[in-house]
């Protein structure tokens, strides 16, 4: 068996060269492992040899070999079991350490999470290594229980869900106490802690749009969300909506392809109890919004008629769709929107927006922590 493993730790030292001066650190600790591993080899070929020197040996020259190895200190099985020990923890400890910079050789945003003072790369969710133990692995690491989202962190029971990972980060930096990292997976960033108050809360970026917003709700749920609110951005189509302002999405226009998938038609509405929870504050304004597919669209000016025409003052691209995962899966949802661009083009600078976002996120937190 020790010459299996240091064979297979020989073919992923190989592997592992391959991948440039990145994984210099986990090359050096494959050197000494592989050391370590020839040396409890060479100690398993050498016992072995004694065994069968006295297996060999005439009765009468030397006490019978079964009474010899009675007087030995240990067993040679017990040995053997000692040395498999020793091969199997020396093998963890590579393990993890490859798991820390993950199988593809990337530190995958760790030096960001240290460099913006949140996250934890020690705790990286990377696709684990195969190695000889898988029976032993499985038992004791099941594989995660949702496919796109891989927690490194605990997921709270209520969640902020913005589109943008950049503003996760952001909300997380402003509104959490020392937050950590709990996911990285496809590029969707978030993160879990503490507010000032004491209420845990995850922020969790959905990407852009209601297909993907839909994904990371339904896993959220798998995960233990029980409550959530969408923190994002619209377009005004309501000269009356200054660029800045908060919305309270009241009621979501389902002329998208997810909500409509999922049974809403012709609109998807928030849970009443959380939006309540999210007018106590006074300083948004509530609004019936458009959920659409496409950002940039074509037939934008027709369809800008038809959505004043049923009531709406602003479009976005995600909120129908939360609302129906949430009615779904028994989910308290609720969306609460900056108006970041007008009708005529024009937008928010990103200082501008970033505050914005902020606020909104606050107001958030503030109804879910009430």
């Amino acid at each position: 068996m020790l010459r299996i493993w240091l064979s297979r730790l020989r073919v992923r030292r190989r592997a592992l060269s391959r991948r440039g001066a990145g994984l210099l650190a986990a090359e050096r600790l494959l050197d000494r492992s592989q050391a370590c591993l020839e040396r409890l080899e060479l100690l398993g070929e050498l016992v072995a040899g004694k065994l069968a020197s006295l297996g060999e040996l005439r009765p009468g020259l030397l006490p019978a070999p079964r009474h010899l190895l009675a007087s030995l200190p240990a067993p040679p099985r017990h040995l053997v079991a000692r040395l498999d020990t020793a091969a199997r923890n020396l093998i963890e400890k590579v393990r993890r350490a490859l798991a820390r910079l993950g199988t593809s050789g990337r530190l995958e945003r760790a030096r960001n999470c240290r460099a913006q003072g949140v996250g934890d790369a020690s705790v990286a969710a990377f696709p684990r290594p195969s190695w000889p133990f898988a029976t032993h692995d499985a038992q004791h690491n099941p594989p995660p229980v949702t496919v796109h989202l891989r927690p490194t962190a605990p997921i709270a029971a209520d969640a902020l869900l913005p589109g943008d990972p950049g503003r996760a980060l952001a909300l997380a930096q402003a509104l959490l106490e020392r937050p950590r990292m709990a996911n990285h997976a496809r590029g969707l960033w978030g993160y879990s802690g503490s507010t000032p108050a004491g209420h845990e809360l995850t922020i969790q970026s959905t990407g852009i749009g209601g297909p993907s917003s839909a994904v990371v709700l339904e896993e959220l749920a798998d995960l233990g969300v029980r409550r959530a609110v969408r923190v994002g951005t619209c377009t005004s189509l309501d000269r009356g909506l200054p660029l800045g302002d908060i919305l309270l999405v009241e009621e979501a226009l389902s002329d998208d392809g997810t909500s409509r998938a999922l049974g809403a038609h012709p609109a998807s509405r928030p849970e009443p109890a959380l939006q309540t929870q999210l007018q106590r504050d006074g300083t948004a304004k509530r609004a019936v919004v458009a959920s659409t597919d496409l950002f940039y669209d074509p037939a934008s000016r027709d369809r800008r008629a038809g959505w004043l025409e049923a009531g709406a003052s602003a479009v976005e691209l995600g909120s129908a769709a939360l609302f129906e995962v949430g009615r779904r899966r028994g989910i308290a949802v609720a969306s609460c929107l900056v108006v970041a661009e007008l009708a005529d083009g024009a937008r928010l600078d990103d200082e501008a927006l970033d505050a914005a976002g902020v606020r909104a996120g606050r107001l958030a937190s503030e109804a879910l922590g009430g």
